[in-house]
């Protein structure tokens, strides 16, 4: 693995069947894979200090406060 994003302080909405919704959500990518969503922060095990960060050497982190994220839902409207 080259890359990882966080985008973290997300509305987040998936797609799933369970419809979850955060608030306050992170997503984690790697190489262009959803690798983790979920609730709050992102679990240390993701960031640079965590067990998963020695396979992932350049870490991005984005903060979406305001914005919103809907991993795994492609718009074709555009």
């Amino acid at each position: 693995m080259t890359e990882r994003t966080i985008i973290r302080n997300a509305h987040t909405v998936t797609v799933t069947a369970a419809d979850d919704e955060f608030g306050d959500g992170y997503l984690v990518i790697d190489d262009a894979v959803i690798v983790a969503v979920g609730a709050g922060a992102a679990p240390s095990e993701w960031t640079e200090t965590g067990a998963h960060a020695g396979t992932a050497p350049r870490i991005t982190v984005v903060d979406a406060r305001g914005h919103l994220v809907t991993p795994g839902l492609i718009n074709t409207a555009q």
